[in-house]
């Protein structure tokens, strides 16, 4: 199971990769947006794998914001699809939390 969890998260990552070099952008930077963990009564029943994507993705944002403004636009495109991942993660920890049955 963790190597079919790992292998979505890189599947993603190379979709959002390939959207993000198909859809120039401005070369500025794209505006920082907060994407907060979930609460701690959320985050307490998530998997590992699920914290583990969070964290790379979090990590990969940071990389690409650091990787300097001459990619075309696509490095900013990138960012902006990796904040949408991170975001749809959240939304993903929030639904099981309020769907899954309670022990």
């Amino acid at each position: 199971m963790k190597k079919g969890i790992t292998l979505s998260v890189a599947v993603l990552c190379l979709a959002l990769a390939t959207a993000a070099a198909q859809q120039p952008t401005s070369t500025q930077n794209p505006p920082k947006q907060n994407f907060q963990q979930p609460k701690a009564d959320v985050s307490k029943d998530v998997p590992a794998e699920m914290k583990a994507a969070m964290d790379k993705l979090t990590s990969a944002r940071d990389d690409l914001t650091k990787a300097g403004n001459e990619w075309g636009g696509y490095r900013n495109k990138a960012i902006e699809n990796i904040n949408q991942a991170i975001a749809n993660l959240n939304k993903a920890i929030h639904y099981r939390a309020e769907n899954l049955p309670k022990k």
